[in-house]
């Protein structure tokens, strides 16, 4: 692991295999503390929330890329006048949403967001139920569909 160099000085060699596993350890933990965070997150809206209206502000399908099948879908939503942003990834797709231009139907779809009381900036949206022309939506009995 260490060689010694003419100077009297150690030199660290590393090899191929122990390269590629520290990458990958890396790589790993990036991915578990991201999974962490989310989960923290999550947590910490459902915990103690405000439900309000949300909507579809941008969608972006990404098809069958490279990076995956599924969807990056922003939205939006209104708290105490002032407007909040968040975007999302899922493989919930909505046929009159497309990537260049959003359709008007799609930017009328309306969805019950929620967001934490101590940080209105973090938020969960349930795509899965659409409120737009409902007076008087019923808020889900379940938080399982909140992303």
């Amino acid at each position: 692991m260490f060689k010694k160099r003419k100077n009297n000085t150690m030199k660290l060699e590393i090899s191929d295999n122990a390269k590629l596993w520290l990458m990958l350890s890396c790589l790993a933990m990036v991915v578990i503390y991201s999974a962490l965070l989310r989960h923290i997150g999550r947590n910490e809206v459902i915990e103690n929330f405000e439900a309000t209206e949300g909507r579809i502000i941008t969608y972006k399908d990404r098809g069958y890329s490279d990076a995956g099948s599924g969807r990056t879908i922003g939205y939006s939503y209104v708290v105490k006048g002032i407007t909040y942003h968040r975007n999302l990834y899922t493989g919930i797709k909505f046929k009159d949403c497309g990537n260049i231009e959003m359709k008007k139907s799609c930017r009328d779809k309306r969805f019950w967001v929620i967001y934490s009381k101590k940080d209105v900036t973090k938020s969960l949206i349930n795509l899965k139920m659409e409120i737009q022309g409902i007076t008087s939506p019923e808020f889900p009995k379940s938080l399982k569909d909140f992303w």
